[in-house]
């Protein structure tokens, strides 16, 4: 049998949850019996049986040796025949594998089962503005961020002085040679021994007993330490050992005076309240576009709740996993891996999220498509040489840079996404 023809089937399409097409199909006696011969035949061609030529095994013969083979390649054949047509008879479009349940064989010969698979969801804007959100609300007082960023700015230019006076504070810069103590040639390793070292006190850039040693000398001065050293797996207890430290040298930070001097210093600034201003400006524009961001998020949000739709488990499942995927990766390094508590956890919390963020980009992809929103390779082009104006570079390199980092579909989204946000706030008298 070359193929089945769906008008001889009994067909019933249920439309299960989360775009799952369940389809009951009976296959006609003739049908079964017709695809059962075909199958016998085939398989009595190619076997090889003492008594008979080769291909010239009879049918019956075969039907009664070989009958659980002949049954399985005819039912496994006509079975996905019959979906198959059924699917396409009906304009089906399966985006999973189709599963076969229920098989069962009438006393009269029919043949009945189930064939059940996800669809692409059917996603319909009715709705796409009149939406209402709430008056951004206003720029916050930025005078302690402001006096934060200059002092993170005078930190920068600080200077560092050598100084033989005192023991080392949190902060300063030192040298120091380690060596080992009495008879304990192991304490360090040889080539550990005798070597000086640099690093900021009160930093992760030495060893807790080292940090506080040092700050018990003055420059010059050389003392014998127990200090603790890690095991050698994580987890594992230290080992304790008595190192000389001397403190070769010591620097402190010294920061520079807060005056126009310093703004000068910084860039093209002539005073320091101009240095206050451009900050101000900048942390307002930052705050202005956290706001915006929100505001559009919860535009899209309005118009999806709007326009629900059912999206299939598996699409779910891949944001859902690739977010888990990214909190993982986020976790690496922690002491504490996560345990399958944690991850059963985990997989219960993002799975909301995951279903927002499926319908999102479904309902956004529909919307750009119905609506001529995609970026074309004009606005590319355009968006392109802005990018090298800013830059002082030429739209052949930028391009060329953008390419080589894969970066150009990016560039191509961004827009695209820029004309979504814009044609949604005009819906919604939001411009």
């Amino acid at each position: 049998m070359k193929s089945v023809d769906p008008a001889r089937l009994q067909v019933t399409v249920t439309e299960a949850e989360r775009c799952v097409r369940l389809l009951r199909i009976v296959v006609p006696a003739d049908l079964v019996d017709a695809e059962r011969q075909a199958a016998s035949r085939k398989l009595a061609g190619r076997m090889k049986v003492k008594g008979f030529r080769k291909g010239k095994v009879p049918t019956g013969f075969v039907n009664r040796r070989f009958a659980d083979a002949v049954q399985e390649a005819a039912m496994d054949k006509l079975v996905r025949q019959s979906a198959q047509a059924v699917i396409q008879s009906r304009g089906l479009r399966p985006i999973s594998s189709v599963k076969i349940d229920e098989m069962e064989f009438a006393s009269e010969g029919r043949l009945t089962f189930t064939a059940s698979f996800e669809v692409a969801p059917e996603v319909k804007i009715g709705r796409l503005g009149g939406f209402v959100l709430p008056p951004p609300p206003g720029l916050p007082p930025l005078n302690g961020e402001v006096e934060q960023h200059v002092e993170r700015v005078r930190q920068g230019h600080a200077t560092w002085r050598s100084t033989d006076e005192g023991t080392p504070i949190v902060g300063d810069q030192v040298t120091v040679v380690l060596a080992h103590a009495g008879s304990r040639n192991d304490a360090l390793g040889d080539e550990d021994a005798d070597r000086a070292y640099d690093f900021l006190v009160g930093s992760d850039q030495a060893l807790p007993g080292i940090q506080n040693a040092v700050q018990t000398l003055t420059v010059g001065q050389e003392e014998e330490f127990d200090v603790e050293f890690p095991g050698d797996e994580e987890g594992a207890p230290g080992e304790v050992r008595s190192i000389r430290v001397r403190l070769t040298e010591r620097r402190m930070r010294e920061l520079p005076e807060l005056n126009d001097d310093l703004a000068r210093s910084v860039g093209d600034f002539d005073t320091l309240e101009e240095l206050r201003t451009t900050i101000r400006k900048e942390m307002e524009a930052i705050h202005r576009g956290m706001v915006e961001r929100n505001r559009d998020e919860q535009l899209v949000r309005m118009l999806v709740e709007a326009n629900d739709f059912d999206v299939p488990a598996s699409f779910v499942d891949q944001v859902a996993n690739a977010m888990i995927d990214d909190v993982v990766r986020a976790s690496d390094g922690e002491p504490n891996a996560p345990t399958e508590a944690d991850m059963e956890r985990l997989r219960k919390e993002v799975r909301g999220p995951a279903e927002f963020t499926t319908k999102r980009e479904l309902i956004l992809g529909r919307l750009a498509e119905d609506h001529g929103l995609e970026a074309s390779e004009e606005e590319l082009d355009a968006e392109v040489e802005a990018i090298a104006e800013r830059a002082g570079e030429s739209p052949a390199e930028v391009y060329s840079r953008l390419q080589r980092a894969g970066k150009i579909d990016d560039v191509q989204r961004q827009l695209t996404a820029r004309k979504i946000r814009d044609f949604l706030r005009q819906q919604s008298g939001l411009e």
